[in-house]
């Protein structure tokens, strides 16, 4: 019997061990362990994996260093056996095989270079709070820094880096946080205002959804075949390579490659203005639960009017409708419509300049006036003063600088710099000048000339009250405000030379550019008819004139650097001058200022273009510079050229006209001229080009 109990405590014991063992190897843990990649991770993280992959699996230690070396790539370990020559990788333990890859693939990196790019590590573009400090803290790891230092130097850096402003206001309110409540805070803003865009974009979705359909059909279209068009003359059967207008003039805008038809500046002067917005901010409003007040003006623009995109917002909980514009920084509704969605307080606001562009105009400081001009710019002011252009005052909004300009008689005319201040900013009047061609015609048939100056041209135009103060000047002597178009404003000679051309408008044998008028009739009472119609203009309209300057009946004149007489068009003696003294150039720069004041009497000469080929070719890119004997047989047969005293006739419209050209293999020339009923031809002009 008890022989048989102790069999039976056996058996049991042996099933015991059996199951434990059975329990045991049910529990066994199977890992998959990926290779060392080093295109993908660096040799620190790939070792922790493998230190991790060793625990779980229970290898024991004296297998460990095989097991590593079955995990690396062929050529990582085609590495480690050439770093452990002579020895073999399969005699070493894990430590030491460790240690000599880890020195090899990532030795201990310099702290100035890693703290520097820790340090300038901003916020990128879409980049997440959560992405941006975990890359802030893998910059930290090299940089050396105490654990206290390390939380300090991650929530500056992380503080300075941000992109967000609302969120750097936000974190600028508090003083003095730990690293954990900043990025409390950031996280928590990031998220609502990310819900707030999920909530408010529906509307702009609706929009994109449309656009993109556009977008899909305009590339369909794209996709054909594109139309012919020339952008020289609007046709629709020839490119602009191959137009017949490529050397034409513009009628409107006097430039050389096409015609009026198809001119931008033509198109744009028709355009008709409409209003634009403008918005003035008062940011006085320091209570949070007040609401700023937006001054709202209108200015005229060029452009087309487009119809809005309208989209539905919800403001505090309440439908809204307001215009989509990617472009404006703020938004602006009337205070009938914001009563119907808030009740908050309303901060009044005082008016505040801006340009059309949202810009601050500045005032700017005094500049200094040179001793030996002082006095004489004292005297102007004083004048301008006296004649009431000018009024002084104590302070003032803006300012701009004043610049002294020497006359030929020695006195002073006072321009403002306004290129710092309104220039920038304001939208230009587009008037044409007068062209020569259009200037000499006017005078053709005329026997005697008159030359007459508008006296201080441009302060003779008064300036609305409401623009005077943008005008202000800042002297020597204090502020100024102008009430007079001042010297220096860009927009002055277009305004000035649309209301001269508008007031002598129709006048025979008149024509006036800028402050200079030319008088002239086809005899002597006609010319005198022809003054006093002027006369009594400029008296109907307050306009006074500098008689000093003023020359009457004079048989020839000198007018935009040409000499003009009954006969024509004759080049002056200062001009001439300044060609025949001309030294010979000695680089590039010379050579473009020579030909500068040659091209200035072109329709004076023959076949300049083949003349002047040999000095034309040294101003051509990648040419090297070398005066050779074409050269200096080009250049001074030009100064014999423009000693010649050819003259060109006026053109009339009445005598039939001829036109003869003539080609070599550098250039091609014409001239234009009149048959006379003699049959003699006199020229009007002459051109060239190579």
């Amino acid at each position: 019997m008890e022989q048989h109990i102790a069999e039976l405590l056996k058996q049991n014991q042996e099933l015991i061990l059996a199951l434990q063992r059975t329990h045991g190897s049910s529990q066994k843990v199977t890992v998959q362990f990926e290779k060392f990649d080093e295109e993908n991770e660096n040799f620190d993280c790939f070792f922790e994996r493998f230190q991790t992959y060793l625990d779980v699996q229970n290898i024991p230690a004296d297998s460990r260093a095989k097991v590593f070396i079955s995990s690396l790539s062929a050529k990582l370990y085609q590495l480690l056996k050439n770093l452990l020559a002579p020895d073999l990788p399969s005699d070493q333990n894990l430590d030491k095989l460790k240690n000599v890859l880890k020195q090899h693939l990532t030795p201990k990196p310099l702290i100035i270079p890693s703290r520097h790019k820790f340090l300038n590590r901003k916020q990128n573009e879409g980049e997440s709070i959560n992405s941006y400090i975990a890359e802030l803290r893998a910059l930290a790891i090299n940089c050396d820094y105490d654990s206290n230092m390390l939380n300090i130097m991650l929530r500056d850096v992380f503080v300075s880096g941000l992109r967000d402003k609302a969120i750097l206001d936000r974190l600028f309110e508090e003083d003095n946080i730990d690293l954990e409540k900043t990025l409390q805070i950031a996280l928590a803003m990031e998220k609502a205002c990310k819900g707030a865009n999920d909530i408010m974009g529906q509307g702009i979705k609706a929009v994109y959804a449309g656009k993109k359909q556009m977008n899909k059909k305009s590339n369909f279209v794209s996709k054909q075949k594109k139309p012919l068009f020339c952008s020289r003359c609007t046709g629709t059967d020839h490119v602009k390579e191959k137009c017949r207008f490529i050397s034409s003039k513009c009628n409107f805008c006097s430039k050389v490659g096409h015609i009026q038809r198809a001119c931008f500046a033509a198109q744009k002067s028709k355009t008709k203005p409409v209003k634009q917005r403008q918005v003035s901010f008062n940011s006085k409003a320091e209570n949070k639960n007040e609401i700023p007040v937006f001054e709202l003006n209108s200015i005229d623009s060029g452009l087309h009017e487009q119809p809005p995109i309208m989209i539905n917002l919800k403001i505090e909980n309440k439908n809204c409708t307001m215009e989509l514009d990617t472009g404006g920084a703020d938004s602006v509704m009337s205070i009938n419509n914001f009563r119907k969605i808030s009740k908050k307080q309303i901060q009044p606001t005082s008016v505040v300049f801006k340009t059309y562009k949202g810009d601050s105009l500045i005032p700017m400081g005094v500049r200094t006036v040179p001793f030996a001009l002082k006095g004489r710019v004292e005297n102007e002011i004083d004048r301008l003063e006296k004649e009431g252009i000018i009024e002084k005052v104590e302070h003032s909004e803006w300012a701009t600088p004043v610049v002294p300009v020497v006359k030929p008689d020695g006195s002073i005319r006072l321009c403002a710099d306004y290129s710092v201040t309104l220039n920038p900013n304001l939208i230009v009047p587009q008037h044409p000048l007068p062209r020569l061609e259009e200037i000499f015609t006017s005078l053709n048939g005329g026997k005697q000339f008159s030359k007459l100056d508008f006296k201080h041209a441009y302060l003779q135009m008064k300036v609305h009250p409401e623009s005077q103060k943008l005008l202000t000047i800042n002297t020597h002597k204090g502020l100024y405000v102008s009430k007079r178009l001042m010297y220096g404003l860009n927009g002055a000679p277009a305004i000035w030379q649309r209301y001269v051309d508008e007031l002598f408008q129709g006048m025979q044998g008149v024509k006036v550019f800028m402050d200079d008028a030319r008088i002239t009739g086809s005899d002597e009472m006609s010319h005198f008819k022809a003054l006093e119609e002027f006369f009594k203009k400029c008296k109907e309209h307050g306009l006074k004139l500098n008689l000093s300057k003023s020359q009457f009946f004079q048989n020839e004149i000198n007018f935009l650097g040409h000499k003009i007489d009954a006969n024509g068009l004759h080049k002056t003696d200062e001009k001439i001058s300044a060609v025949v003294k001309a030294p010979v150039p000695k680089n590039v720069q010379e050579v473009k200022s020579f030909l500068g004041l040659v091209n200035f009497y072109g329709k004076f000469y023959k076949n300049l273009a083949t003349i002047a080929n040999p000095l034309n070719n040294l101003t051509k890119k990648d040419v090297k510079f070398k005066w050779s004997k074409d050269c200096q047989v080009a250049f001074e047969q030009i100064k014999k050229e423009i000693c010649s005293p050819k003259v060109l006739v006026h053109y009339d419209p009445e005598l039939p006209l001829t036109l003869a050209s003539d080609a070599s293999p550098v250039g091609v020339g014409c001239v234009l001229a009149h048959i006379y009923p003699d049959g003699s031809e006199r020229p009007i002009a002459f051109a060239s080009k190579t």
